[in-house]
């Protein structure tokens, strides 16, 4: 299982099976928590235009040209500013992934589930491609659903989300997700 980023994480693990006892075994299945569903460098772009939305345009391009500059430096082993550079292997590592062409390597059943207010993770731009490569695989135990009213986090999200509400600490995961994630689990499993 993994959210976000972990996501992508969980799916080269998955993909790439689990070494345990020096043998190789598969695993039961793998959970996509908000996963990404194409290059984190363009859904990095995506969520500084969200998280700025009501600014100005100016302000908003160049937020994301400076991101721009910092990841082409550190993807062309140049100066970085010194806030960066400890960025710089992950920036080489995570931009260098298809998440997607991961996803076809990974051979267990999958269950995706997305937040219908992320402003991280894209609804349309990353949970889409993820549904039309699971349609693809045609495999009955696949299994995906979108929770129209919770943000990134898996929260009630009553109007648009930001960065400030993930603070909240009022807010609690929505228990539809746990319930989702848990039948889910105990199908595949057969437990």
């Amino acid at each position: 299982i993994g959210h976000g980023e972990g996501a992508l994480v969980a799916s080269i693990l998955a993909g790439e099976g689990v070494r345990a006892s020096k043998r190789k075994r598969n695993i039961a299945g793998l959970i996509l928590l908000a996963g990404p569903g194409r290059n984190l460098r363009e859904l990095v772009y995506d969520e500084i235009r969200a998280s700025l939305a009501g600014h100005r345009e100016g302000e908003i391009r160049t937020a994301v040209d400076r991101a721009r500059r910092v990841h082409e430096a550190a993807l062309a082993n140049a100066e970085l500013p010194a806030s960066s550079e400890g960025a710089r292997q992950w920036m080489i590592e995570a931009f260098a992934e298809d998440p997607l062409k991961r996803l076809t390597k990974v051979r267990a059943p999958i269950l995706a589930l997305q937040g219908g207010k992320d402003f991280q993770v894209n609804p349309v731009a990353d949970f889409e491609p993820i549904l039309a490569l699971l349609e693809d695989r045609k495999r009955e135990r696949d299994a995906y659903e979108l929770f129209t009213e919770l943000d990134h986090l898996f929260k009630l999200e009553p109007g648009v989300s930001t960065p400030g509400h993930y603070a909240d600490l009022r807010r609690h995961l929505d228990p539809a997700v746990l319930d989702r994630i848990s039948s889910w689990a105990l199908m595949v499993t057969g437990d």
